[in-house]
């Protein structure tokens, strides 16, 4: 096994260590078999998989996708425990072994939900910005005074409805003074890769510029969705993809974020404006990509 491997595996340990040290139990949640998984099945694999392999490999991929998320979740927000950190975490460990087996029908998607929405609250704090989980609402920057409201996507045809209901949300909840700042976070990871498959890229430096024309790409296509109306308590759109990449140059597999920010400047005042600049730089400052 890699040293890479061999790191990872020592971090999801103790990111499941950290969970049951604050009552959070794993034994019965998806995270159960994702340590042996990954050490069983991907280990083995050298390269992308034939068809008889694809189920075992969807699997280990996507152990290794949530192993990622909390490792980062226990990383950035382990000295912000809170009831309401300690309710998403208990939500998110639950739900379906694939992505692609969950379903909005039975509800199975909410799982991964609360996992979006963890994960971007831990990029914020990584970012150095001093994020909360109220209980009306998803995240909360306190200063400078910033809303979010978190939407994982499903499907390009849920994409006008999602985002409808994240502003009725943001416009629910209460402002503070003349000059808080509301976000609508739009995951759109599924909607690219379905949870069935993961990205390819030539090498390390491609990376980013491959993860921002699929964004780039997917705002052109949707954003007459938030430019359609005026919606003055709403003043930007956070687009967020996770995914797993395969670097064919070196063989090698990492999990990958990134994210824009698009900004409706008609509802921004300057203090908004700056608050929004300390978002982008936030997470500008971290890394977009672990190895495994």
């Amino acid at each position: 096994m890699s040293a890479s491997f061999r790191r990872f595996l020592d971090n999801l340990q103790e990111a499941i260590e950290w969970c049951e040290s604050i009552g959070i139990r794993l034994s019965t949640s998806r995270f159960e078999g994702y340590v042996d998984t990954v050490e069983r099945e991907l280990t083995k694999i050298k390269n992308p998989p034939t068809k008889p392999d694809l189920i075992v490999f969807h699997t280990a991929l996507t152990a290794i996708e949530a192993g990622s998320e909390l490792i980062l979740i226990r990383k950035a927000l382990s000295n912000l425990i809170s009831p309401e950190l300690v309710s998403r975490l208990k939500q998110y460990v639950r739900g379906t072994t694939l992505e692609v087996s969950e379903s909005h029908l039975d509800k199975t998607h909410h799982p991964r939900n609360f996992g979006f929405e963890l994960v971007l609250a831990a990029q914020l704090a990584e970012g150095g910005l001093p994020v909360e989980f109220p209980p009306n609402g998803d995240i909360l920057i306190k200063t400078p005074y910033i809303q979010i409201e978190c939407k994982r996507l499903q499907s390009e045809g849920n994409i006008s409805g999602a985002f409808k209901k994240a502003v009725r949300q943001l416009a629910l909840r209460k402002p503070v003074g003349q000059y808080t700042t509301n976000i609508v976070a739009i995951s759109v990871g599924k909607v690219i890769h379905r949870g069935e498959y993961f990205l390819t890229a030539p090498d390390n430096v491609s990376i980013d510029k491959g993860l921002l024309s699929i964004l780039n790409n997917f705002r052109l296509k949707h954003v007459y969705i938030w430019n359609q109306r005026p919606m003055k308590h709403v003043q930007a759109v956070l687009l967020h993809i996770s995914t797993n990449i395969h670097v064919t140059a070196n063989n090698t597999w990492l999990w990958g974020t990134y994210v824009i920010l698009n900004q409706l400047n008609h509802n921004c005042s300057d203090r908004q404006n700056q608050e929004l600049k300390s978002v982008v730089l936030a997470l500008k400052s971290i890394a977009t990509t672990s190895k495994y």
